[in-house]
């Protein structure tokens, strides 16, 4: 497939509809690929949406959490299967924000992980080589399996860390997590392998966490970057790293990555503690206009910013109206985000109706027979 989320063992329709993104600046979301979506409609019907004969519906289909009906089929565009040369090195955290752009521009897939209690970051990348013996020549290790980003090991030492921050004992996790960098040097520092090999970087299941991520406008990396990393200067993060990736935009209703590229940065918790946390990033970080992944940490937004943050967040709501009017691909969670979304749009795709928001309604009423 196109792209490649950090695992890779949810199916394709859910990554799908959740806007799983990969990483690189390049290249779009996995929903930009879909070329058509096979539905099972509220009423058992089959349909058909095509992105070449329904543009403007098919904005609407992904991400939708499933809002729309079960997805049974998807015609998708693929790339050639690729071999990837990977380097990964560390860098002082205060140096990120200087090579940011250069990173990310000129490498096809890159990925930073910030460790602000070390004031440390690692960056790794990914590009397309010729073929393993091309990159081994170069001095890369020949990798026939999964790479895993942090093996076995490793996670045992982050838990280690986490026990110890718990106790107070900052120094000595400090300490511990100094060595998880070196191990993972050691093993990643330069290898080849396979596409899918290579990007899905937790093959192994990680530490179970909550997490929450949230999507900026690109042109902004370097004000989001310093303020966050001015504020780890004097507060202690509760966990070990957030991730910084970047993606290229497309014209989903509801992406993230509507009309502008961008760039994620994923902050981790231990789920007693993510809620306060999470309000804490999201205060701190919401005069830069930051769009939240619908898969991680909705539980901590405020409906009214999101309407303000997805411009055509309307025309979605007045899709999902049209199609399943009487919410049955809704669960409670989903039902009350429905409810709560379309109160602050009412009338917005009817009332004040675009020659857009036509086009859609005429679309979906034919897609629904």
């Amino acid at each position: 497939v196109g792209t490649l989320g950090t695992i890779d063992w949810q199916t394709i329709c859910g990554a799908v509809m959740t806007g799983t993104h990969g990483g690189g600046l390049t290249i779009p979301s996995l929903h930009d690929f879909v070329r058509s979506y096979t539905l099972v409609l509220p009423n058992g019907a089959l349909k058909k949406v095509e992105k070449e004969t329904s543009p403007t519906l098919f904005r609407a289909m992904a991400p939708s959490m499933g809002l729309f009906g079960a997805v049974v089929e998807m015609e998708m565009a693929v790339v050639p299967l690729e071999i990837l040369e990977a380097r990964l090195f560390v860098v002082p955290m205060d140096d990120v924000i200087h090579c940011f752009d250069s990173l990310m521009k000129t490498n096809k897939y890159a990925r930073v992980v910030v460790y602000p209690t070390i004031k440390k970051a690692t960056i790794w990348t990914a590009n397309p080589v010729a073929s393993r013996e091309a990159a081994v020549a170069n001095g890369a290790t020949n990798n026939v399996g999964y790479a895993n980003f942090r093996n076995d090991e490793e996670k045992v030492m982050l838990e280690s860390f986490l026990d110890l921050c718990n106790e107070n004992e900052f120094e000595r996790a400090d300490e511990v997590l100094e060595r998880v960098l070196v191990s993972q040097i050691s093993r990643l520092n330069h290898y080849v392998g396979q596409y899918n090999h290579v990007l899905c970087l937790e093959r192994n299941n990680g530490i179970p966490h909550a997490d929450i991520e949230m999507n900026f406008s690109y042109d902004k990396y370097k004000e989001v970057l310093q303020t966050v990393f001015d504020y780890y200067k004097t507060n202690r993060l509760p966990y070990y790293n957030f991730e910084i990736r970047t993606t290229n935009q497309d014209d989903a209703f509801l992406s993230c990555c509507q009309s502008r590229r961008a760039m994620w940065i994923d902050f981790q918790a231990k789920a007693s503690i993510s809620k306060n946390f999470f309000e804490e990033m999201t205060s701190l970080l919401k005069q830069y206009g930051y769009r939240k992944h619908w898969a991680k940490g909705m539980d901590n937004s405020d409906p009214r910013y999101i309407v303000d943050q997805f411009p055509d967040i309307a025309k979605f709501i007045e899709a999902v109206k049209l199609i399943d009017p009487m919410g049955k691909f809704r669960n409670d969670e989903g039902e009350s985000w429905f409810k709560a979304l379309d109160r602050l749009t009412a009338g917005d795709c009817t009332t004040n109706a675009t020659e857009g928001s036509k086009i859609l309604i005429k679309e979906t009423v034919s897609t629904i027979g």
